[in-house]
């Protein structure tokens, strides 16, 4: 007999360490200044995930188990099987990004992850473009090794990770964020023309809106999140475990740190009584969705007005700024999907694929280099897809019943944190009729876009 109590309490503990480890790996580490500092901080990154908990003896037992509870406990272990084995992978890959390299032009020693930074936030264009090109120059290597290595997990997964394979979206058919990718880029297209950068690398710049720059407090803060839903009680009596913030670097950083508060809010909503499998799947969109509905908040002229304090126009001026930033990176989260779909037929299709694919989606001349690198690739990538468009038609029942400053309301609180506590079972809904609201979706961001942007 299985003890699901402590398989559930086991799979939590990996799960927390697993993100954490990944987060650490990403950290934007003041410390690794040096190659030497780099490698130490690379070498102090044990595998998260230990061989008990996910090991074929126990996916095995689970698998011969005629127990509704493994069904819904394997696409865990499996998932996070896979991500074992990866791990040296990402530690590699992350090693790679932070080697520093000697760069006449630069006149410094600098890494990939250094000048991915600067042609992103540098505030004057001489200076993203230098950045860029000497990214161009020197991100070949990184391209390489993680294509290498997504080759390599979309191989293992379907041995490891059957469920859970790259762009899995749960309960939902094969290739269903591929085909939505491909539509959400048809149907903005004529929206992002009209938003055109004269260069790759101006077009991610711009997706950190550092032109809706008003009412922004000074620093980005926990407290200052918290601040924003006082009165509605958001988070109290909530035990919110917030990933580190990201540093303030234009409007978008304030978005993701709002998503981030509604994942916590959610994580920490859901009932101690039910498990960790019960209330999510790993490929799942409940999750994203919770994200990206909450990311939203901060383009809604009247998050503007009452929380930032803006008059009437500059919050109008605000909500097109933030709407632009926002379409700039859905659609690369499109571009995400496509370009993992494009390496199942191997790097060189891959690669021309995502040229065509980037020059019309980031700007002209997108090298292949960025293949890999910019945007980075991620299993949950399909998940991620579909739980930011299933989002807006969440936002917009949420409007309907509660008004434009919903977040502000102690009834739309209290529903979504009703929600919270529920098994992911009661919410969803039939595939058919999930891919009807993905449609109707995107009708309605496409009749957003017209109003905002003109």
């Amino acid at each position: 007999m299985i003890d699901w109590l402590a398989l559930d309490r086991q799979l939590q503990r990996a799960v927390h360490q697993w993100r954490s480890g990944c987060s650490q790996l990403d950290v934007e580490s003041s410390d690794a200044t040096t190659t030497e500092s780099s490698t130490k901080v690379m070498a102090a990154a044990p595998n998260p995930i230990g061989p008990d908990l996910v090991g074929e003896r126990r996916r095995a037992q689970l698998t011969d188990l005629d127990d509704p509870l493994a069904t819904i406990f394997l696409p865990w272990l499996e998932a996070l099987a896979a991500e074992r084995v990866s791990w040296p992978d990402r530690v590699a890959l992350a090693r790679e990004w932070r080697q520093r390299h000697r760069l006449p032009q630069l006149e410094a020693l600098v890494s990939c992850r250094d000048l991915r930074r600067t042609l992103l936030t540098h505030p004057k264009p001489n200076g993203r473009q230098q950045a860029a090109l000497a990214f161009a120059s020197r991100a070949t290597a990184v391209s390489d090794r993680s294509i290498a290595a997504l080759e390599q997990r979309l191989e293992r997964d379907v041995l490891l990770a059957p469920s859970c394979q790259h762009l899995t979206v749960a309960d939902l058919p094969a290739e269903t964020a591929e085909r939505l990718a491909r539509e959400l880029l048809a149907c903005t297209d004529d929206a992002a023309t009209e938003l055109s950068a004269r260069s790759w690398f101006e077009g991610l710049a711009s997706t950190l809106a550092t032109d809706a720059d008003r009412g922004w407090p000074a620093r980005l803060t926990v407290r200052w999140l918290q601040e924003i839903f006082a009165s509605s009680g958001l988070t109290e009596g909530l035990m919110l475990r917030l990933a580190p913030l990201p540093p303030a670097r234009g409007a978008m950083s304030f978005a993701r740190a709002l998503g981030q508060l509604g994942v916590a809010m959610l994580d920490a909503g859901r009932d101690r009584g039910l498990f960790l499998a019960l209330h999510q799947h790993l490929m799942g969109t409940r999750r994203h969705q919770r994200r990206a509905l909450f990311a939203s908040l901060a383009a809604q002229p009247s998050f503007a007005r009452k929380v930032l304090g803006l008059g009437h126009e500059r919050a109008r001026n605000h909500h097109r700024a933030l709407t632009r930033a926002m379409l700039r990176s859905l659609r690369i989260d499109a571009l995400r999907v496509l370009a993992c779909a494009a390496l199942r037929q191997g790097k060189q299709y891959a690669q021309e694929h995502f040229e065509l694919l980037a020059a019309t989606v980031l700007g002209p001349a997108a090298p292949r280099c960025l293949l890999g690198t910019i945007p980075r690739l991620r299993p949950a990538d399909g998940a991620s897809l579909v739980g930011e468009l299933l989002a807006i038609g969440q936002q917009q029942q949420l409007v309907e019943r509660f008004d434009e400053d919903w977040f502000l309301n102690p009834g739309a609180v209290t529903t979504l944190r009703h929600l919270d506590t529920q098994p992911r079972e009661a919410q969803r809904a039939a595939p058919d009729q999930t891919v009807e609201e993905l449609r109707r979706c995107l009708t309605l961001l496409t009749r957003r876009l017209g109003h905002s942007l003109c």
